[in-house]
């Protein structure tokens, strides 16, 4: 059996020193400064993709105040393995007064693929983060839809080691053929009333041909979304144009900015 390991922890320190370490599978670019003045941090995975049997973990810690931009350079592959199954455990605790965006990139399962992935959030109060999870249905390019492919995707985030403020539980497989779609994107976000509220304008003016559904964990807003793949990329670039200046911490980063307009509200999902 092969495995990876990494860790990856940030901080933001005052006068805007930046510190960061990695180990393992991963590595982390220098982090650059974003438009708005939050710190853009790429990691690269350096093992060509998570076969089966395959483990991997990645932790990130936040200090206080830090604001930070979070993404990979390039698409996550997940390969068959006889069968077996890959692990990814993902681990972020968040200081207080810090603010996380987790921009993800697809996704990819091939067919035969078997992936469990549980992601942990421990997040201090006054805390914003907000995680984007990306999951194409196969190859959309060589034809797969949710070919011989089992996702089993699941979190909890946590506003201590003992107060569990959301758990949640998605599978992907070939149950999720049936309508056709291409890709599953959601959105979870826990942090000051103010700033989690302004997911849901966004959350009811949809492109034609994508489905969603809105959740209202205490504190927080979780928001799933199926569809095709040029649909949800063009509906990510707009959560991200419209949030990421408010999220983390621009102008009007108190939630008092421009309220998105509202349109019409999606449907349910099960899970």
């Amino acid at each position: 059996m092969t495995g990876y390991a990494g860790r990856v922890r940030i901080g933001l320190e005052a006068g805007a020193v930046v510190t960061w370490e990695s180990t393992g599978a991963w590595r982390v670019l220098t982090p650059l400064t974003g438009a708005g003045g939050w710190r853009e941090v790429h990691l690269v995975g350096q093992s060509g993709g998570l076969k089966g049997g395959d483990r991997q973990h990645l932790r990130l810690d936040l200090g206080t105040g830090t604001r930070c931009l979070l993404t990979s350079v390039a698409a996550e592959q997940v390969l068959p393995g006889e069968g077996r199954r890959a692990r990814s455990r993902l681990a972020v605790q968040v200081a207080p007064g810090a603010r996380l965006y987790w921009a993800a990139v697809p996704l990819i399962p091939h067919r035969g693929a078997r992936l469990r992935r549980h992601l942990t959030v421990v997040a201090a109060p006054e805390a914003l983060v907000a995680v984007e999870e990306y999951v194409l249905a196969g190859r959309v390019g060589a034809g797969e839809r949710w070919a011989d492919v089992e996702l089993d995707l699941s979190q909890h985030w946590w506003a201590d080691r003992r107060t569990l403020r959301l758990a949640d539980r998605q599978r992907l497989g070939p149950a999720a053929a049936a309508g056709g779609e291409e890709a599953y994107w959601s959105l979870t976000v826990l942090g000051p009333p103010a700033l989690v509220e302004l997911l849901d304008p966004l959350a009811e003016e949809l492109a034609p041909g994508l489905w969603a559904g809105l959740a209202e964990p205490a504190g927080g807003r979780l928001l799933r979304v199926l569809g095709s793949v040029a649909a949800l990329e063009d509906w990510r670039r707009t959560v991200r144009e419209r949030l990421l200046p408010v999220w983390l911490g621009a102008a009007g980063g108190d939630g008092s900015g421009p309220r998105p307009a509202s349109g019409v509200r999606g449907l349910a999902l099960t899970h």
